[in-house]
C-alpha cells in the first residue's frame, strides 16, 4: 500500500483535513486535525480493503494492458488480459515472464494483442510473441522449458451472452461489452485445450540458428526463413519471383 501526502485531489481513498472541504466525488474515508495531527485510524483498514478491486490480479493486468494500448481499456483489452491470465495460469508461469520461458502465438492482430504483450511480457522483438492472423480471438501459450502448451479461445457465443452479465443502467454498447467481459465466469467466456507444443528450433528465442545469403538479392536471411528451389536458396520474395516450386529451409 502506498500513502501519498499531497494537496491535490487524487482518484484514491482519501484522509482529508478537518479544515478542508472534500472535492466533488472525492472518496473520503477519514479526517484529521491540523492541531494534533491525529485522527481515528482503526477503521481505515476496512475502508481501504473495501475500496480494492475484487480481483487484484485482473485489475493489475487490465491496467497494464490499458497503458500499452494508449491509455484506455476497451473490451478487446479486457478479453486479452483475461485470456493471458488464463494461459499463464494454466501453465503455472509467473507474469510478466522475464526469462523467455513463455512463447505466445496469437491468432489476431487486434486490441487483445496489446493486452497479451502487457500481461505476459512477451514481445515480437524478443521472439516470444508470434502473430498468426486467423481473425480469431485466441492464443496458444507454450512453456519452452517443459514442452507443455495450452490454447485459449474466446467462445463464439460470448458476444451473444453480454446481456446476461452487463450491469443495468449502461446503454453504450462498447462499455456494456467491457463490463460484461469483466464479469463473465471463465467457463462462459473461454474454451481451453491442451495442445502439442510444436515449435521449430528456428522459432525459439535466442540467437539465429542459421544465416544464409539469398542467391538473387544477396541479402542475408536468418532463422530458417529461406526457401530452397531448384535454382538455389532464396529469401521468400525472391523465391516467389523465381516462380519455382519451393520448400522451407527449416523443414521438408
Amino acid at each position: 500500500m502506498v500513502i501519498l501526502e499531497t494537496h491535490s485531489v487524487e482518484p484514491f481513498p482519501t484522509i482529508v483535513s478537518e479544515m478542508a472541504e472534500p472535492a466533488e466525488g472525492e472518496q473520503v474515508i477519514g479526517r484529521w486535525s491540523f492541531e494534533t495531527l491525529e485522527g481515528p485510524v482503526d477503521h481505515l483498514g476496512e475502508a481501504i480493503l473495501a475500496a480494492l478491486p475484487e480481483d487484484l490480479g485482473l485489475a493489475r493486468a487490465i491496467r497494464a494492458a490499458s497503458v500499452l494500448h494508449g491509455g484506455h481499456g476497451c473490451a478487446g483489452t479486457v478479453l486479452g488480459a483475461r485470456l493471458a491470465l488464463t494461459g499463464v495460469g494454466a501453465l503455472g508461469i509467473d507474469w510478466p515472464d522475464t526469462r523467455k520461458r513463455l512463447l505466445v502465438v496469437a491468432e489476431t492482430d487486434r486490441c487483445a494483442v496489446d493486452a497479451l504483450q502487457a500481461v505476459t511480457g512477451c514481445r515480437p522483438g524478443k521472439r516470444t510473441l508470434r502473430l498468426l492472423d486467423y481473425g480469431k480471438l485466441a492464443a496458444t501459450f507454450i512453456d519452452t522449458w517443459n514442452g507443455r502448451a495450452v490454447r485459449v479461445a474466446v467462445r463464439g457465443d460470448a458476444r451473444e451472452r453480454i446481456g446476461e452479465w452487463a450491469p443495468e443502467g449502461i446503454s453504450e454498447r462498447h462499455e456494456r461489452q467491457r463490463q460484461a467481459y469483466l464479469r463473465m465466469p471463465h467457463a462462459a467466456l473461454f474454451l481451453q485445450t491442451a495442445v502439442p507444443a510444436d515449435v521449430s528450433q528456428f522459432d525459439l528465442p535466442g540467437p539465429p540458428r542459421r544465416r544464409v545469403v539469398c542467391a538473387r538479392c544477396r541479402e542475408e536471411v536468418s532463422d530458417g526463413r529461406d526457401v530452397v528451389t531448384d535454382g538455389g536458396t532464396f529469401c521468400r520474395p525472391c523465391a516467389a519471383c523465381e516462380g519455382q516450386p519451393v520448400t522451407r529451409g527449416d523443414r521438408p
